[in-house]
């Protein structure tokens, strides 16, 4: 993880931010292909809502919930778009009305 960790400050140490973002992120999803880590889920979740501002306001909890999507991987594996549905909802982070948050810019990201 250090070794990933120091290529990530490298890459934003040079210049282009945005190529240079889809790199970083690039790398830490080739990094960690497998969705079910929670660390590695984590740390995925955390590099792509910041580079991205996804919005997500609770990442450890979004990654937890991620990582326990038994047919995830089978999915993005297929190109299955119930993939970003899964994701989207049912985390349990609630907005003010009671609903569960949408993250659904998030959850395309994180499936592309």
């Amino acid at each position: 993880m250090r070794d990933a960790i120091i290529r990530c400050a490298e890459i934003f140490d040079e210049d282009d931010y945005l190529p240079k973002a889809d790199s970083l992120v690039r790398l830490v999803f080739e990094q960690w292909p497998s969705n079910t880590s929670y660390r590695e889920v984590w740390a995925k979740a955390a590099v792509l809502n910041t580079i991205y501002r996804g919005g997500v306001i609770a990442v450890a909890r979004l990654a937890r919930y991620i990582a326990q999507l038994d047919t995830l991987d089978g999915r993005l594996a297929d190109g299955d778009a119930e993939a970003v549905d899964l994701m989207r909802r049912g985390h349990g982070i609630v907005i003010a009305a009671g609903h569960d948050r949408d993250f659904y810019a998030f959850a395309t990201k994180y499936c592309c």
